[in-house]
């Protein structure tokens, strides 16, 4: 089931020559990791330098209930302006 949320990235791991498994701290979800395939080819969807510690996220993520590794359909840099604007 597809969800929006928000999160920040805290840990990127390499999984295979373009993929990465990312841990992110979502405002749904909590602690949650998710495999983005293609990271490291030239025309991906969602690019490495997205995905730097620490950096704010507005994703449209796969979430189901009982795998360990979810998808990501969708990642965009949220403004840090955005952000104190909406708490």
């Amino acid at each position: 089931m597809l969800h929006k949320t928000r999160g920040i990235v805290l840990r990127t791991t390499t999984y295979s020559e373009s993929s990465v498994v990312v841990q992110v701290f979502t405002e749904k979800f909590g602690i949650q990791s998710y495999l983005i395939n293609g990271v490291k080819k030239p025309k991906a969807k969602i690019p490495m330098n997205m995905l730097q510690p620490l950096h704010l996220l507005e994703m449209v993520v796969y979430h189901k209930q009982n795998i360990q590794i979810q998808r990501i359909s969708e990642a965009r840099l949220m403004p840090m302006l955005k952000l104190f604007l909406t708490m």
